[in-house]
């Protein structure tokens, strides 16, 4: 008989107690029904948009009279056209996080813009 099947029983006798004491901790008496899972905290959402995204939706829109920020959130496209797909485009199927923006100058009508994925979409209507 060889030595190495001797020597695997050996550790097996020897490690399998171990460790099975090692997992057999005391656990507190739990009374009523169990508790619910907590969620994972949420990054609060800012309330404005990182000066990038500005910059690049007034590039998309430039009007004479500074816009205002009429408003702003924070979204996610399935694809890198931003959910703004003119016919016949093909787009990357890849999630692009970015934002929606509305701009709003003296004179004008308010303009819905997608930023995100380093470009800026006009929105063709309301």
């Amino acid at each position: 008989m060889s030595r190495f099947p001797r020597a695997a029983r050996w550790l097996a006798m020897l490690t399998l107690p171990a460790l099975t004491l090692a997992g057999a901790q005391a656990q507190p008496a739990r009374h009523g029904p169990p508790s619910p899972t907590a969620s994972p905290p949420t990054a609060p959402t800012p309330a404005t948009p990182p000066p990038e995204i500005l910059h690049l939706a007034l590039q998309a829109q430039p009007t004479d009279a500074p816009p205002t920020i009429l408003a702003a959130s924070p979204a996610t496209w399935p694809s890198t056209c931003l959910g703004l797909a003119p016919p016949g485009a093909v787009c990357a199927q890849a999630l692009t996080h970015g934002w929606i923006l509305t701009l709003g100058a003296p004179h004008d009508i308010p303009t819905t813009i997608h930023v995100g994925g380093g470009i800026a979409i006009v929105s063709p209507g309301p």
